[in-house]
């Protein structure tokens, strides 16, 4: 949640510096599966002070699951896969199946990579999510950045 609420934080400023209008149903989205996620990003997005300028845009940022913004799109989408073990893969991978080409197809995912109009980025661990198949064949093939950052609790 706190690294999907700093990266709003730095493209709605970058947005900003850069002259482009904030707008709550275009510019940023943000994806999870997880309803319980959605409450814990907004809870550390609008937990910031300092940051009063941006508040009503963050206060009506499109947080939301992959089933609920379907037919939505963003200039930006983050996506966050959201899972801290193995165990969890199970309900992200649940609207797999092969179609008639015989190619793996994830609805979700399918959904949630296709939201963004400009920019996506993924947040998750990527060697979690690289012990599925077709999350493997994504982070493979988008040449995975990973940044692992320090907060009071841990590892983030």
């Amino acid at each position: 949640a706190r690294a999907i609420a700093n990266i709003v934080r730095a493209a709605t400023r970058l947005l900003t510096y850069n002259g482009k209008e904030l707008d709550p149903s275009k510019t940023i989205g943000v994806v999870v599966p997880y309803r319980n996620q959605i409450s814990a990003i907004r809870q550390e997005l609008l937990s910031q002070e300092d940051d009063g300028q941006f508040m009503a845009f963050w206060n009506d940022l499109t947080i939301d699951t992959v089933e609920r913004l379907q037919g939505s799109e963003r200039d930006l989408i983050i996506y966050g896969f959201t899972v801290h073990n193995t165990r969890q893969l199970d309900f992200l991978t649940d609207n797999q199946f092969v179609d008639a080409d015989g190619k793996l197809i994830d609805r979700k995912l399918n959904v949630a990579l296709s939201r963004a109009r400009e920019q996506l980025v993924i947040v998750g661990d990527s060697k979690i999510i690289s012990t599925v198949g077709i999350y493997k064949t994504l982070v493979e093939s988008i040449g995975c950045q990973m940044t692992v950052a320090q907060t009071e609790e841990g590892l983030a």
